[in-house]
């Protein structure tokens, strides 16, 4: 998993690009883009960059699709758990 994960995440970066440069950013398939990077970045362990990607895969999602959107409803369940796994390894690190 280690070896693919990395190659994973070039690619999702260069479907971005792509995508950016064709479509701008406020368009939904960058919402999926920006949210398949924060959930590799989770993946990965870097909880930074999984939440820096989760974050603006909502706000895109939010001026794409709106508040109510089962894509934004679940890229913000998505960012909860990344934020609370993030300070329960805070926690964890203080208690050593």
């Amino acid at each position: 998993m280690k070896l693919i994960l990395p190659c994973f995440l070039k690619r999702i970066q260069k479907s971005l690009d792509i995508r950016l440069e064709v479509y701008g950013e406020n368009h939904p398939d960058i919402v999926t883009r920006y949210n398949n990077l924060g959930l590799a970045w989770s993946d990965s362990g870097d909880s930074n960059k999984a939440i820096t990607y989760l974050e603006k895969a909502i706000n895109i999602g939010l001026t794409v699709y709106g508040e109510e959107h089962p894509q934004v409803k679940l890229v913000k369940e998505y960012l909860e758990e990344e934020r609370s796994e993030q300070m329960n390894k805070l926690v964890n690190v203080q208690k050593t």
